[in-house]
């Protein structure tokens, strides 16, 4: 995968400026600086630039929180960087994408009346019915169009 000639020195010097247990606003702070170059490079190429930035995007989980930051901090620790990432408990570590978010609200519920998906696959099918064909409707007529392309005269 070819990456863009992107500014390494920004987020390492950022990075041994740092205690080597990165809290939240630490990974915060490399995720800006990231996001700030690979800005600048996806207007100037007039294209996204997610997941082709860096070499450090083909490690990415795009659900973690700051995945930039935290995929960087991954690609240095495999390199022999001594650092952690230390994000508390309470804090979330993902953020769920919207689609996610909207497929769990889409999911049927069971409640009472409505048995749950394993109990309706435990069920033996019911009887078929046959399937009733509609009857075919006439086709109106089709009128075809001639496009003509006019050309310049030398």
């Amino acid at each position: 995968m070819k990456t863009v000639d992107w500014n390494s020195q920004a987020p390492l010097k950022l990075l041994q400026s740092m205690p080597t247990t990165l809290k939240k606003k630490n990974i915060e702070a490399i995720q800006e600086v990231i996001d700030r170059d690979k800005f600048q490079h996806s207007k100037r190429l007039q294209r996204d630039l997610c997941g082709v930035y860096a070499p450090f995007c083909e490690g990415c989980i795009k659900t973690l929180y700051c995945p930039c930051a935290q995929s960087y901090i991954r690609m240095k620790q495999a390199e022999g960087m001594k650092i952690e990432i230390a994000i508390a408990d309470d804090e979330p570590e993902t953020v769920k994408s919207e689609a996610a978010e909207e497929a769990e609200e889409k999911q049927p519920v069971a409640t009472d009346e409505q048995p749950a998906a394993e109990e309706v696959a435990a069920q033996p099918p019911a009887e078929e019915v046959p399937a009733v064909e509609p009857e075919p409707q006439p086709q109106p007529e089709k009128k075809y169009i001639r496009i003509a392309i006019a050309r310049k005269k030398r």
